[in-house]
């Protein structure tokens, strides 16, 4: 029997194996996927989110913050502002998309109205379409949020969460 591998598909193998750096190795070993021991739970950090005049603000655990974000850990420990104030400021997200990453970082899961297993879709609700269509921009603001934060397992999250709506039976 002749073997059927070519030269030349060990050597593209090799050339994608080659172009993973170091640093991507160590983003995948380094975030973690356990939740917070709470070690220290009156440490908190504030996220100010939305744009003036009226944005939101929200108090997260920093432990919670540190294991799942090299990003954020970085920037509350260090002499800028955001390390002496322990305030982190985001005016290019939604307050819903903030939310979704906070639920995120303390369970590891995404709920919403249309990733419930059980969710059946009425097109006579208006209220609910409107619910719809914010969890739809949402989730690809939340993946963005995760992009900026180095968040690659709440990326993956966020896709599959727009995945399972997308494929969906429709009622």
């Amino acid at each position: 029997m002749a073997d059927t591998t070519s030269p030349s598909s060990d050597i593209k193998t090799e050339s994608i194996k080659s172009k993973r750096s170091p640093r991507d190795d160590r983003i995948k070993k380094k975030q973690k996927t356990e939740l917070a021991r709470f070690s220290d739970g009156k440490s908190l950090v504030t996220f100010i989110v939305g744009p003036d005049p009226n944005p939101t603000e929200f108090l997260i655990h920093k432990e919670v913050v540190f294991q799942q974000s090299e990003v954020l850990a970085a920037a509350f420990n260090s002499g800028f502002k955001d390390g002496q104030t322990q305030t982190y400021r985001i005016e290019d997200t939604t307050v819903r998309a903030f939310r979704l990453f906070m639920q995120w970082l303390y369970s590891h899961n995404l709920t919403g109205l249309q990733v419930d297993p059980d969710y059946e879709y009425d097109e006579n609700d208006d209220e609910e379409d409107e619910l719809e269509d914010a969890e739809d921009m949402s989730l690809p603001e939340l993946w963005v949020l995760a992009d900026k934060f180095g968040m690659p397992c709440l990326q993956n999250a966020a896709l599959e969460a727009i995945h399972s709506i997308m494929t969906k039976p429709s009622g």
